[in-house]
């Protein structure tokens, strides 16, 4: 049986309670963004026929490639959500990554002389590792994405660093640009870090054995891979690039604090080798606020990690994954450890979750696993290998004699390692202490099956496919006990259904936005349903519309200027005369907003102010009448025609809403400035009858455009210059990729047949 059909066959069957039903694969992130996200952007490039730039459906408008919000907009998988249901689409990109995981690691590790055996092996376990399928539950399709796109950039370097061929630099940058247009930066960012070392490791021992015209030609094709890969990825990482560090909440760097944010803890990193130790989920006891996912690279790819330390003076290749073990591991424990200190120092100051490293240390251990294994079959390495055992069985013994101390042991631990337990803590220890020995117990089962079989499989010379489905069998049931507890198909419409409410807001032709008051119900559910909301989740959001609304969303007045036409809240609802009950279903109600202001009119009195701070104030100032004054932040250079009370926002005529555009006819009695509740960002570019005019910033977030008297009509266009040359840059970089790869591959060839 080949090795692509048994990995398909046990993605089948870990994934067929998905596949063979028409629901959706849960995920944390996926319910409230995810799905949402993706929905919008393939019903707005369908709808308007253009590649929607602007997302308008929540936080007065997230830019879509510039902000990441569209997510993975460019990646090739992305196409299956044009041809089926966007909640399948997703589901079946994460399977088929599983799937490649497996498939381009066993590629990778035959490329490094890995027996059949060792890299079946190697390949099952990390495709089906606890640390990737887990990031399913967890919403988070980019880390997967990178996770298994990863041993496709090691084979593309690996052979490049070996033959120094053009088409293998070709596919190596085409690996590179894949990784960014995951979306998933910082796994990207950190990826590279990973082929930098390797490239590093490979030519230093090159250059000493004297190869230094061989180094030469590699460094020249590595450059030259690597910055056309990254260049391949400009459209996915200029614009954002951009955006984060001059509009979003992150611009200017974040804190050591926020950097160090999800890091893994001691009794995690205990985990990566018995899951159940700090677990998950419900059993979760660490530091962190909760646990939805599993770092560990499964059980039986660690403990033949541990037989790998007894093979380094023979195999001096291994000391290169056990370096990025230790790399990824220190970083991964962010605060815990003074190093990084240094770190932080040196990476972009955009990223926390040091956590999301430990990629790099799931993919060295399935490497070592495999060489390790490959040893042990062939007769090389059994010492090793059953001295790995003994101290694996060891540990997992050592784990369940303390476990039956109960509270007693993790008090101690608490004082040792953190100072203390709190009791809510401690009493989840405790309870967990069960879960701890049963996953001990199996381990010790688990590694005595998987140690006989090598043992008696080499002695007794079974037959060598039954050997390796044996060992690629137990380690597949070893990481699915961890795996099952993250897969969880689930109905769309148990999440996302049409209701009557939502029927009732699509019905209404107006121009307006919603304010979701209910929790776990936030605006992004209404994104899918193409209804704009106040708020949402989303984390690189526009910095001064999340600083203007953070906390002010109580303020009836600011939702007015925010064009917040309707409230949903719970039972037993929202009592204020401003607030007429329109409608309710089940345990939501919805009421009109009566002190909603148009998404644009006309205001005829302003004022400029200068001072951040005064200026906010002013806006939230409920004593301040926004229908009849705008704040600006610098002159409207036209002349102001004097006060005059408006009771009524001066009207505006829709020509057009789309997601890259706005138009719309006014009728100035006189000066005037055209507000608008969309945020605003130097992206938006202003036109008044036809004319390039300057777009202000009004009410400290929106857009302001300044008019003389008279009929006008008023186009508001996005237009990203960062995306724009962004996306020449990745079309030519493409270009370039794919020909020199494809002309060199078919000189290959040639060449080959020539000389048979």
């Amino acid at each position: 049986m080949g090795v692509p059909v048994v990995l398909l066959l046990l993605t089948i069957l870990l994934f067929s309670d998905f596949l063979f039903s028409d629901g959706m694969l849960f995920g944390t992130d996926t319910i409230p963004m995810g799905y949402s996200a993706r929905k919008a952007y393939s019903d707005l490039l369908r709808e308007h026929g253009e590649l929607p730039l602007w997302n308008p459906y929540i936080l007065g408008g997230i830019p879509m490639v510039d902000g990441l919000m569209g997510g993975d907009m460019f990646y090739p998988t992305t196409l299956l959500q044009f041809i089926m249901p966007v909640h399948r689409a997703i589901g079946l990109k994460l399977v088929i990554h599983i799937f490649l995981a497996g498939l381009l690691f066993y590629f990778y590790a035959r490329e490094n002389r890995a027996s059949r055996g060792g890299a079946l092996v190697g390949g099952v376990g990390y495709a089906f590792a606890p640390y990737i399928v887990s990031l399913i539950y967890a919403g988070h399709d980019g880390k997967l994405f990178v996770t298994a796109l990863l041993p496709l950039g090691f084979l593309a370097l690996d052979r490049l660093l070996k033959r120094a061929r053009v088409a293998d630099a070709a596919l190596f940058g085409i690996s590179i640009g894949l990784l960014i247009l995951t979306a998933h930066l910082q796994l990207a960012f950190f990826a590279c870090w990973a082929f930098g070392l390797r490239y590093l490791w490979k030519m230093v021992g090159a250059w000493r054995e004297g190869r230094r015209g061989f180094v030469l030609r590699v460094t020249i094709l590595f450059m030259a891979g690597a910055i056309l890969g990254a260049a391949a990825g400009a459209v996915q990482t200029l614009p954002a690039y951009e955006y984060t560090s001059t509009y979003s909440p992150r611009a200017g760097g974040v804190t050591y604090e926020f950097a160090t944010s999800w890091s893994i803890h001691w009794e995690e990193a205990v985990s990566l080798f018995l899951p159940e130790f700090g677990n998950y989920l419900d059993f979760y006891w660490g530091e962190n606020a909760f646990k939805l996912n599993c770092e560990s690279p499964g059980l039986l790819i660690l403990f033949l990690v541990i037989a790998g330390f007894f093979l380094i003076q023979r195999n001096r290749e291994l000391l290169f994954w056990y370096a990025v073990l230790g790399l990824s591991m220190i970083y991964a424990l962010g605060g815990e450890t003074p190093l990084f200190h240094l770190i932080y120092a040196i990476v972009p100051k955009f990223f926390r979750a040091p956590s999301t490293i430990l990629f790099l240390f799931s993919f060295s251990s399935a490497v070592i696993a495999s060489q390790v294994l490959t040893s042990a079959l062939s007769g090389d390495g059994m010492k090793s290998f059953l001295r790995g055992t003994a101290v694996a069985s060891g540990i997992l013994l050592l784990l369940l004699i303390s476990s039956w101390g109960g509270e007693t042991f993790f008090r101690a631990w608490g004082d040792v390692v953190r100072g203390g337990l709190s009791p809510q803590k401690l009493q989840v220890a405790a309870g967990n202490a069960a879960n701890i020995q049963t996953g001990a117990l199996i381990g010790l089962l688990a590694i005595a099956l998987f140690s006989a079989l090598v043992y008696y499989g080499r002695r007794k010379r079974w037959p060598a496919e039954a050997v390796f489905l044996g060992l690629a069998l137990l380690v597949f049931l070893s990481n699915v006990r961890t795996d099952r507890d993250f897969i969880k198909t689930v109905r769309m419409e148990n999440y996302f259904r049409e209701d009557s409410l939502i029927r009732m807001l699509q019905s209404d032709p107006d121009v307006f936005r919603v304010l979701s008051a209910i929790p776990n119900y936030q605006d992004n559910y209404l994104m899918a349903f193409g209804i704009e909301g106040a708020r949402g989740f989303f984390d690189n959001k526009v910095k001064w519309y999340d600083e203007l609304t953070a906390t002010n969303l109580n303020n009836l007045d600011l939702l007015g200027l925010l064009n917040v036409k309707y409230i949903l809240a719970s039972p037993p609802g929202i009592n204020h005369a401003a607030l007429e009950e329109v409608g309710r279903e089940g345990n939501r109600i919805l009421y009109r907003n009566t002190l909603v202001l148009p998404r644009a009119f006309l205001v005829e009195s302003w004022e400029t102010v200068l001072d951040r701070e005064i200026l906010k104030s002013r806006v939230l100032d409920q004593k301040i009448n926004k229908r009849q004054i705008v704040f600006l932040d610098e002159e409207a250079g036209i002349p102001f025609g004097g006060d005059r009370p408006i009771s009524t926002p001066l009207p505006v005529e829709w020509i057009e809403t789309g997601p890259n555009r706005y138009s719309m006819k006014v009728t100035a009695e006189r000066s005037s400035v055209l507000f608008l509740s969309n945020n605003w960002l130097p992206y938006w570019k202003a036109t008044v009858d036809g004319e390039e005019k300057k777009l202000l910033r009004a009410n400290f977030a929106f857009q302001g455009v300044a008019l003389t008297k008279g009929e006008h009509e008023v186009l508001l266009t996005y237009r990203s210059e960062p995306f724009e040359s962004a996306r020449i840059i990745t079309f030519c970089a493409a270009i370039l990729l794919i020909g020199s790869g494809s002309g060199a591959w078919f000189r290959g060839r040639k060449k080959e047949n020539h000389n048979e």
